[in-house]
């Protein structure tokens, strides 16, 4: 009884502990409006704003966001709102909110009456100086995804994490922090979903069960206490809401989907001109060539080596004249020269950061001492942008965003830089906002391509993310996977990572391995350091090469299905690469760290990708359901583990049934020829459907053609779009999984022979039947 009623009078008292933190105190009042309520404490007052789908915004005390950083309009619902002796309850469409009143701690419910987020009872909210905090209540089943690029699990239960952007060569399965750190995380407890994103661009920092199963928790050095809850209940609304709140990707260019080839560096110009001509003359499909920091005239941005790049115009318009788009290397880093263009402009118009007493900051990097412009402004943010479109209109198709942690040789900036402390972790996600504002104002017709190291909450906005300097080892293959699922799940779609390496060099088994795994990554470059051996798919000998070759090829006999998946992730916020649970969020081994480094693609495709050294068998785990297996034609009964053959010759995939996978024939390149002859594996066992979305690739409002398809039952329902715009399709040819030649079929009433498991016939829409 008498340790109860200290408990309640700790409570009760404004509690300054654990380094002098003060919690939100007791209830004073509250004021009542359409879509919230104020509560006013014995210290600070509690904001809550409802929004559409279940969405919190929850606000301690006064809070001044930075104009640059923008988040959408959500839509406001109504609310209403009742008090009882102990407490407010606030009801919302979809759930309700209860305020305890003494202390002031409250929970987020579901209409059903789970508890989405609970305050810690003795914590909750709270603050040291301009330290901000938020602690909530962890129950035993929390797991725990996203933050962005984070080593580890992708179930990050029981890891401490900090946001602080940092350039980390050759990082390791526990470094931390990476490149792009992004405030937002989701969790399912009791088989139902939740999110948390804390807007606060100061350094943070993520407490996910570490050390203690009491709690998680989260909070920053300084800014704002202003965080938005999201109520789920599945992990796929959870990524939809927030990314209608941070935005969703605009479509990049379909070439971006291409196999992209890059090493440090690629010059002089023949070495260039080399690489291109092998790929040609190997048939090994390609649609990206990269420009390193070799290429410009003493690592200076915006320039061209006089010498090694005599003349890059032309060079660039023989690249396209080969089906190749090339991408360069552009660095934050302007150098201190007399003379140097962008040096003069940006110091005369006022671009560069400076120091607290207005001297303008120097730091070293490639060219030696740099200035750095402060992308806080939306001038130096329109002056960058127009550099980068001068090079476009040269003939440079795409843009590579490195070293915007921002990097320094001595690792950061020092905090008498003005407004670093709140810059620092935005600093890339603001690079890449103004090189795509710049792009689309030079020409708002055609899609800008962007790929940044560094980024932060709705970099996915404006740039595809990579994740960094990794290296040559089985351990970063697997990181490898961990990561892309981890981006995915932090909003951002459009991710991969450096095939084969970065540091260090892969043996020809590794170097095959990682083709194949990345062949189904929405963002697919071979990249290596200086100074290694060549690491371009024939530099391993004739095997390799082959299969290297075959793995790119699979990555183009699925193009209709990528770039509809990319559509799809547009428009939706979902992910293309996707852990299994994703789709069987009530499938518990889907969860298991054996698991793990199982993806989906889409919501059709199941990848194993081999991980260890001399493995030829592999272990998959399918859920419920029918599997087929396209290699060996095999159909499996999932809700088990099933062996595998995994030679070094294949990746271990699956169609899942009810799937509707569109395919065409190998090109060079993404655009070489139009889609005249349509392929569609069809895996009965389940209803399903699928919207296969074409377009010209290029430009921002082209016209979308989807063709429809809808299996039910032993019926296929082909829905074309009508002849006439970008509709090129000609001919139609169908694979019905398990079906054998000889089999009776049918389209459209008429007798359709097969013919090697394929069916064959002019396009048009109609009704397949077997």
């Amino acid at each position: 009884m008498k340790r109860r009623i200290l408990l309640v009078l700790l409570l009760l008292t404004e509690l300054t502990l654990a380094d002098n933190y003060t919690f939100l105190g007791s209830y004073r009042g509250h004021q009542g409006q359409k879509s919230g309520v104020t509560v006013e404490t014995t210290n600070r007052t509690l904001a809550l704003s409802f929004y559409q789908g279940g969405v919190v915004k929850v606000q301690i005390g006064e809070a001044k966001a930075p104009s640059y950083l923008e988040l959408s309009e959500l839509s406001p619902v109504s609310v209403n709102t009742r008090e009882t002796a102990h407490k407010l309850i606030v009801e919302f469409p979809g759930g309700r909110a209860e305020i305890a009143k003494n202390p002031v701690r409250f929970s987020l419910l579901r209409e059903d009456g789970s508890v989405a987020l609970a305050d810690d009872p003795g914590f909750g909210h709270g603050w040291d100086g301009k330290e901000v905090r938020v602690w909530k209540t962890l129950n035993e089943d929390h797991r725990f995804f996203g933050l962005g690029e984070k080593t580890g699990d992708v179930d990050k239960r029981g890891r401490f994490f900090t946001n602080w952007n940092a350039d980390t060569p050759a990082y390791r399965n526990d470094t931390d922090p990476l490149y792009c750190g992004i405030p937002f995380f989701s969790g399912i407890s009791q088989g139902k979903a939740f999110g948390i994103f804390f807007p606060n661009s100061y350094r943070s920092t993520f407490n996910l069960g570490a050390g203690n199963k009491r709690l998680f928790s989260f909070g920053a050095e300084d800014g704002d206490l202003v965080y938005y809850a999201f109520t789920g209940p599945s992990m796929k609304e959870v990524i939809r809401q927030y990314t209608q709140l941070t935005g969703r990707m605009p479509l990049p260019p379909k070439w971006a989907l291409g196999y992209q080839q890059c090493r440090w560096s690629y010059s002089p110009e023949y070495e260039v001109r080399d690489i291109a001509k092998e790929f040609r003359q190997r048939r090994i499909p390609a649609d990206v060539l990269y420009f390193d920091i070799h290429y410009m005239d003493a690592y200076k941005v915006f320039t061209w080596h006089p010498q090694r790049f005599p003349n890059p115009t032309q060079l660039l318009s023989d690249l396209q004249r080969q089906g190749f788009k090339a991408v360069t290397i552009i660095d934050p880093g302007v150098k201190v020269e007399k003379g140097y263009p962008a040096y003069e402009e940006g110091v005369a118009q006022g671009h560069f950061l400076k120091f607290l007493d207005g001297e303008l900051f120097q730091g070293q990097v490639w060219p030696g001492w740099c200035h750095f412009p402060d992308f806080r402004k939306a001038a130096t943010r329109a002056w960058w942008g127009a550099k980068n479109a001068a090079l476009r209109e040269m003939g440079v198709d795409g843009f590579w965003n490195d070293m915007n942690e921002p990097a320094l040789w001595g690792k950061e900036m020092p905090f008498t830089v003005e407004g670093i402390k709140s810059l620092h972790n935005v600093f890339g996600l603001l690079m890449a906002r103004a090189t795509y504002e710049g792009l689309i104002k030079d020409n708002p017709e055609l899609r800008p391509f962007i790929v940044t190291r560094a980024g932060w909450a709705g970099i996915q906005r404006f740039a595809a993310v990579w994740t960094g300097d990794n290296s040559a080892s089985y351990d970063d293959l697997a990181l490898s996977v961990r990561t892309n699922i981890g981006l995915g799940l932090s909003g951002v779609p459009f991710v991969g990572c450096d095939v084969g390496g970065f540091v260090g060099r892969p043996d020809p088994e590794l170097y095959v391995r990682w083709m194949q795994a990345a062949a189904l990554s929405p963002f697919m470059r071979s990249h290596t350091v200086q100074d290694t051996p060549d690491q371009e798919p024939w530099s391993f000998g004739e095997e390799t090469e082959r299969r290297c070759r075959e793995a790119i090829e699979l990555r183009y006999k699925l193009m209709p299905y990528l770039y509809s998946e990319l559509h799809h992730a547009c428009r939706t916020g979902l992910p293309m690469y996707r852990p299994v649970w994703l789709e069987f969020p009530a499938d518990r081994t889907a969860y298991q760290n054996d698991y793990q480094h199982q993806f989906m693609l889409g919501d059709s495709l199941l990848a194993a990708p081999v991980l260890r050294q001399g493995q030829r068998f592999q272990k998959v785990y399918l859920p419920q359901g029918k599997w087929f297996e396209p290699t060996g034609e095999k159909v499996y009964q999932g809700g088990s583990t099933v062996l595998v053959e995994a030679s070094l010759d294949q990746l271990p995939l699956f169609y899942r049934a009810g799937s509707i996978v569109p395919t065409r024939e190998v090109q060079q390149f993404v655009d070489q020829s139009p889609l005249e002859t349509l392929e569609l594996t069809v895996v009965p066992g389940a209803d399903g459907r699928y919207e296969m979305i074409t377009d010209d690739g290029l430009t921002r409002n082209a016209i979308q053609r989807t063709s429809r398809f809808t299996l039910r039952g032993n019926r296929l329902s082909v829905e074309l779009p009508q002849a006439g715009g970008n509709s090129t399709i000609r001919r139609l040819k169908i694979r019905v999984a398990g079906l054998s030649d000889g089999a009776e079929v049918t389209f459209n009433g008429r007798q359709a022979e097969v013919e090697e498991g394929w069916v064959i016939f002019t396009a048009d829409s109609g009704l397949l039947s077997w």
